[in-house]
């Protein structure tokens, strides 16, 4: 199981190898817990016979992550056309845009850029955020940026805010986005500000 991940992803592996260390030392944070581990181990004994702790974690975490992909992009197997909520409003036959950033954009979104910051600093160095992700208008909506594949990208809350107010200005007390190993140079090319015409 750990041999097919990244070596980028050390945080990755070490929780997976501190995980499976309390699956092997039986250490469960509650009864529950232990009670449940016992029943899958039992239930997948024609699928994984020896019980091992790797593979049930495999497929549980391969389940779960299914099920928050779901939950998080409605990701499904079968691709569905958005559903317009207020006819006329949201997505007029016309092809009015629309702020909302359609279920399919998101789910291609977050494969293309690895569900990772896709900022990128001068240096060229990409930050390596994964929480707390947006999703980011290059061109921005207020300026005709549309909900595309193209057009969107991930940004952790940081970048995004920062990318806003090199096209906006700042808003209120601002504090340097450029944090980080790509700080040493400054922000790739972005939209030119609506004030600089």
């Amino acid at each position: 199981m750990l041999a097919g991940m990244k070596r980028h992803e050390p945080s990755r592996t070490a929780f997976l190898v501190t995980l499976l260390r309390a699956l092997a030392d039986r250490q469960w944070r509650s009864p529950e817990a232990a009670q449940k581990y016992q029943e899958i181990q039992d239930l997948l004994r024609r699928e994984i016979p020896k019980g091992d702790p790797g593979l049930i974690v495999e497929r549980a975490l391969s389940l779960l992550l299914e099920k928050v992909e779901k939950a998080k992009f409605a990701a499904t197997t079968e691709a569905k056309s958005s559903r317009v909520i207020r006819p006329g409003a949201d997505r007029a036959a016309g092809g009015a845009p629309s702020r909302d950033i359609p279920s399919e954009v998101q789910r291609a979104v977050w494969r293309r850029d690895g569900g990772r910051c896709a900022f990128v600093g001068r240096n060229g160095h990409r930050c390596e955020e994964r929480t707390f992700l947006e999703f980011h208008h290059v061109v921005p909506y207020a300026l005709g940026g549309l909900a595309t594949v193209e057009n969107i990208s991930l940004r952790c809350r940081r970048h995004n805010q920062y990318e806003n107010e090199l096209v906006f200005g700042p808003r209120g007390a601002s504090e340097v986005r450029e944090h980080g190993p790509w700080a040493a140079g400054q922000a790739t090319s972005r939209p030119a500000s609506p004030r600089s015409s």
